[in-house]
């Protein structure tokens, strides 16, 4: 029915299990294909398979890609570990309620001295003031609210502007 070779079914079979087993190659082996060596030799490589057949060279890409996907799988699996791993080390270490218990002895705290009546001023006294306060007038109230007065808007600068007003 196809006019496949026996050869083109061998290429394509072991593209295919290189495909498939590339979640079992090593992380190292992988990374290699980061270097400009390799990439010039995959790329040769998959010319020289769309060379033999189509078909091979489909199976050829496809079997590339899956090493790709692969190694950049690990990156990524790599990368989630080392942010994992900087969370940890900046967050700090919980205490344990015995722990929480115990004072702080790490900030050094003054004794508190209560305050003398000449140090502070705003205790009532005779010097001070007195505390009588005068009532108002029972017609004033605080909620009304008057228009401050003001100047008309633009009243400096109208002469400024002599030329373009109408």
């Amino acid at each position: 029915m196809f006019g496949i070779k026996q050869q083109d079914t061998i290429l394509i079979g072991i593209a295919l299990v290189l495909a498939f087993a590339a979640p079992a190659i090593p992380t190292g082996i992988l990374w290699l294909l980061d270097t400009l060596v390799m990439r010039i030799l995959l790329v040769i490589g998959l010319i020289y398979a769309a060379h033999l057949s189509p078909l091979v060279g489909i199976a050829a890409l496809i079997a590339i890609c899956m090493l790709y996907m692969e190694r950049n799988r690990n990156k990524v699996v790599q990368a989630r570990l080392k942010f994992e791993q900087l969370q940890e080390a900046n967050d700090p270490a919980e205490m344990t309620v015995a722990e929480e218990s115990l004072a702080q002895d790490t900030v050094p705290v003054r004794e508190f001295r209560e305050a003398q009546a000449g140090q502070s001023i705003y205790l009532p006294g005779a010097q001070v003031g007195n505390n009588e306060f005068q009532e108002l007038d029972p017609d004033y109230s605080l909620n009304d609210k008057r228009a401050l007065p003001t100047i008309p808007i633009g009243n400096k600068s109208a002469p400024l502007f002599k030329d373009y007003l109408a």
